[in-house]
């Protein structure tokens, strides 16, 4: 998928949008969403969140159902580095 392709709707880029702040705030790079998917195998590539997030990605299941382990392992706590990583971030979101 070329950088040049147009937005696939003003809700697709209005969902990266929201998708992308809630990433930022939480710390998290797009190489720290990639190497989440390849500790858990999951299919979510770091080029894949980018396109998600400028709204030209047409997202196939699989990376809905990435999206969803990713969530599921932050409320639970996960065990990776990413995982920590983030819930110390969110811990320290709540004692501010």
């Amino acid at each position: 998928m070329a950088a040049h392709n147009p937005p696939v709707s003003p809700e697709a880029v209005k969902l990266g949008q929201a998708f992308k702040t809630w990433r930022l705030s939480n710390g998290l790079s797009h190489q720290d969403l990639h190497n989440y998917g390849k500790d858990r195998g999951v299919k979510l590539y770091n080029s894949q969140v980018a396109y998600f997030e400028r709204g030209v990605l047409t997202p196939q299941p699989t990376f809905f159902v990435a999206l969803a382990k990713l969530m599921e392992d932050l409320k639970n706590g996960g065990q990776s580095w990413l995982l920590k990583k983030a819930s110390n971030l969110f811990r320290k979101k709540r004692q501010e």
